[in-house]
């Protein structure tokens, strides 16, 4: 089974991948993107821009890093539309 098909396995791989090497920046990214999957676009964006830092012309993670920060601009109108249609500030 693929990664892709059990996010749970694939985090504890690329967990054990980062005690190994903790500069793994594949494992690093590809952690990012469960945590995207999951909500947790703050610790997401955390294991891309690490992944940079060691890797800065690592594309596929700029592009996740592109997208964390579209989904959390995205949240945050939703959030302040609904805030606004109810009367909230």
């Amino acid at each position: 089974m693929r990664e892709q098909d059990d996010p749970d396995a694939g985090m504890k791989h690329f967990t054990r991948a980062l005690t190994i090497d903790s500069e793994h920046v594949g494992a690093l990214n590809n952690r990012g993107l469960v945590l995207m999957s999951r909500g947790q676009l703050d610790a997401a964006r955390e294991h891309f821009a690490r992944a940079l830092e060691i890797s800065p012309g690592y594309q596929d993670t700029r592009l996740n890093l592109e997208r964390v920060n579209r989904l959390e601009d995205t949240s945050q109108q939703i959030a302040g539309k609904s805030r606004s249609e109810h009367g909230d500030k």
